[in-house]
């Protein structure tokens, strides 16, 4: 490419200003004809170039005003405004902020959407710098491809600087992308992130959450400071993978790392962390939820003994061993979820023999196998309002009244099996499940399952009649007070057509529908089947 032209910046006229008329000597001391025209060429030609960059700067700042009043309504909207929309954009981006997809895309506006609202133009610009609570939430991605340490802390500090004197939400996400990892190309990457670990290490007095994503144990010993009095949650995923050249040298897989804070309420790990609570120094002192991952019977029993302030916990059970469980009492937990789908009968008895929950409210079961938890239940004396059971496999229906027939306090029941499950909930169900005073001739007679019943929801094959179903609604126009207060009702089903088929049962339904009860009908793939 050319040079451009020292007169009037153009490079397309730099050849003709590369001759200066004064160097012209055919005529003495005075240019000549041709050369004294060319100098007043010049001249007129800068005069032109300076009135073209008068006109440009002036439709430049006319287009910034048409933009205002012809633009989007942000342009237009007072700044106090523009900035809660601004906050709100990037919580949303934060709360369903998927790692992997953004790896995947690797879009700005993924990675740091205060920086992506902040080059759009230069009002956006403008209420970005005017909203500290943006640049709150910094997530820093590590790609397998991506070695420009010096870039990130930049980027950190711009972002905590821009943030004022605000909490921070700081996430670290390391990936290797290749099909084979090996470990030593890990610790290689890890070993060059350090400068990057100092730098998050400085700002850990004002971290109020962390997410670290695939470090080993060795790593999060350095990302994870001591002294962190605003910290409330931390969350850890893919600290443990499958290598080629096996586990690596010792040194990252080992260590501990604290977990403890005056503020820190939330501990979540999740996949593939295995063993991770080995290396965790955790005070559970001021623990109230926990997502445990991939955890042993024994290690879910021993959280509940410590975490004396613990209201809602979720677990995943992947085995159990055979060492003696000493019982607890943990008086303070409201909500329990627990996945025991990669264990038999005997971790779930173990575990419902191992605890007593005298304040549990809501408890979310997944399992293959649903034996007697009725001590647990009698041993607590807790009211359950809120059951949700996830059956990976066929259970008899005997079993699920067992369990129903101990909780009459329920007032929520969800019930979800799989679509492969064959008869998961028959008519018999259902005719337990009426009210005898709402039901047809020949009806059970034994007490109503779940007489607090308010919401009812199912989502599976269909076993069962349209007939034994709706006899679980009240007639129309008859209104019993001391009834069931039913009043929300969700299918979700695989059906043999895809389809209803009977008319007068589609009737049935919407007049159903159209009365005080929500009721919800829908094929596998969400189709409104009414």
């Amino acid at each position: 490419m050319e040079n451009s032209c020292e007169n009037c910046q153009y490079t397309t006229c730099s050849r003709l200003h590369s001759y200066d008329a004064q160097e012209c000597k055919l005529s003495g001391r005075e240019p000549c004809q041709e050369c004294s025209q060319m100098a007043k060429l010049d001249s007129e030609i800068a005069k032109v170039h300076s009135q073209l960059v008068q006109l440009a700067q002036k439709r430049h700042a006319l287009k910034a005003k048409v933009n205002q009043r012809h633009g989007s309504l942000i342009h237009r909207l007072p700044l106090e405004i523009s900035s809660r929309i601004f906050a709100a954009y990037v919580h949303r981006v934060y709360d369903n902020f998927n790692p992997e997809k953004a790896a995947e895309s690797n879009y700005t506006r993924d990675w740091y959407p205060a920086l992506f609202l902040s080059s759009i133009c230069a009002t956006w610009r403008k209420i970005a710098l005017a909203t500290p609570e943006i640049w709150r939430f910094i997530n820093i991605p590590l790609l397998e491809d991506d070695p420009d340490v010096d870039l990130k802390i930049e980027l950190l500090k711009e972002c905590v600087a821009r943030a004022n004197r605000r909490t921070l939400f700081i996430g670290v996400f390391q990936f290797q992308l290749n099909e084979d990892p090996r470990f030593s190309e890990l610790e290689e990457k890890l070993d060059t992130l350090t400068p990057l670990f100092a730098a998050i290490q400085e700002i850990a007095c004002r971290s109020e959450e962390i997410t670290l994503w695939g470090f080993p144990p060795g790593a999060l010993g350095l990302l994870i400071p001591g002294d962190t009095p605003n910290l409330r949650a931390v969350r850890i995923a893919k600290a443990f993978r499958f290598f080629e050249d096996g586990d690596g040298p010792v040194g990252w897989n080992t260590g501990d790392f604290p977990l403890a804070g005056p503020l820190l309420r939330t501990l979540e790990f999740g996949d593939e962390t295995y063993s991770l609570l080995e290396f965790a120094d955790t005070d559970w002192e001021t623990i109230t939820t926990v997502t445990m991952s991939a955890i042993e019977v024994k290690e879910g029993i021993d959280i509940l003994r410590q975490a004396s302030c613990l209201t809602s916990c979720s677990f995943v059970f992947e085995s159990h061993n055979k060492d003696h469980i000493t019982p607890v009492v943990n008086s303070a937990l409201q909500n329990l979820h627990i996945n025991f789908s990669q264990c038999g009968a005997d971790s779930i008895q173990k575990f419902a023999n191992g605890v007593t929950l005298p304040s549990l409210r809501e408890l979310s079961l997944r399992t293959s196998a649903l034996p007697n938890m009725k001590p647990l239940f009698e041993r607590s004396q807790c009211q359950i309002r809120t059951l949700t059971l996830i059956l990976d496999k066929k259970i008899p229906e005997d079993d699920v009244f067992k369990l129903l027939n101990i909780l009459p306090s329920i007032e929520h029941f969800v019930l979800e099996t799989s679509f492969a499950t064959p008869k998961p909930i028959t008519n018999k169900f259902f005719a337990r499940l009426c009210d005898p005073r709402f039901a047809s001739t020949g009806a059970s007679a034994k007490p109503p399952l779940l007489p607090k019943l308010t919401s009812f929801s199912y989502a599976g094959n269909m076993d069962f009649t349209w007939p034994a179903f709706l006899q679980i609604f009240p007639p129309e126009n008859d209104v019993h007070t001391a009834g069931r207060p039913l009043s929300q009702v969700s299918l979700r089903l695989k059906l043999p057509k895809g389809k209803i088929g009977d008319l007068s049962v589609v009737t049935s339904l919407r007049q159903i529908r159209q009365s005080k009860i929500k009721l919800v009908v829908e094929d596998h793939n969400g189709k409104d089947l009414l």
